[in-house]
């Protein structure tokens, strides 16, 4: 099991729900101090309320995506807060499922916003040297397997995560110097209350996974390890998590 202290300080978005509570979870649970980005004030209350150490837990009401060229400065800000940041952990994103006769830039514009621009600005601010702890610091990106599979009517989505997969090999480049790992997960399924919402994601899905949907701890495990020491030595890769479905 990784472990963390209190002055290991990570940032999670998306942490209001999903893949991104669970990480504020098991990142609390082994000691860190997390600040949590997210849109729902409530959630992220109840959420710090049932973690094992409350008081690590900082919790940041925002919606990236209402000023995304000043998502640096946002950062800077949070470190002069909080101070620097030992990793990030981009869980924030939205699921699209739009058939190309129906799509038009506005829509595709709204994917990209959340999905790619919004952690390729924040990263931009954390990669700031006065930002990060430097050696040691790791940047994870939540992906898609939709960006390998790219099945019908998700061509914004598969889009946003191919992007991303793309841009956080050349981040990784970018960030050897600082010795900053950078690394993206590509999850299949995951069950949360965003996806059991969405009967498309599971038509023709039922048999594509022998053990079954994915758990949002599935993820965050994984999660944790690409921020601990333990993965000290892994740097510019993709993960899939999809029980062996491509």
């Amino acid at each position: 099991m990784q472990n963390f202290n209190k002055n290991d300080i990570y940032i999670v978005t998306g942490a209001s729900s999903g893949i991104g509570a669970k990480i504020v979870e098991l990142l609390n649970d082994n000691g860190a101090t997390i600040v949590a980005i997210a849109r729902n004030e409530s959630k992220m209350i109840a959420i710090r309320k049932q973690c094992s150490y409350p008081e690590n837990i900082f919790i940041e009401i925002n919606d990236l995506v209402s000023d995304i060229t000043n998502l640096p400065e946002y950062i800077k800000n949070l470190k002069d807060k909080y101070g620097k940041f030992k990793g990030i952990v981009h869980s924030a994103g939205i699921i699209d499922f739009t058939p190309l006769r129906m799509l038009d830039p506005k829509r595709i514009k709204e994917v990209f916003d959340i999905n790619f621009y919004v952690p390729i600005m924040l990263t931009k601010g954390f990669s700031d040297k006065r930002c990060n702890v430097g050696e040691g610091a790791s940047i994870v990106f939540i992906s898609s397997i939709a960006a390998k599979t790219c099945e019908k009517a998700m061509l914004a989505y598969s889009s946003s995560k191919a992007a991303l997969i793309a841009a956080a090999k050349v981040i990784s480049r970018e960030l050897s110097s600082q010795k900053i790992r950078v690394n993206t997960l590509c999850p299949g399924d995951i069950e949360t209350e965003m996806t059991k919402k969405l009967e498309e994601m599971r038509i023709g899905h039922t048999n594509k996974y022998p053990w079954g949907y994915g758990k949002t701890e599935d993820v965050a495990n994984f999660v944790m390890y690409l921020l601990s020491e333990e993965s000290r030595w892994i740097t510019g890769q993709v993960y899939t998590i999809d029980c062996g479905s491509i």
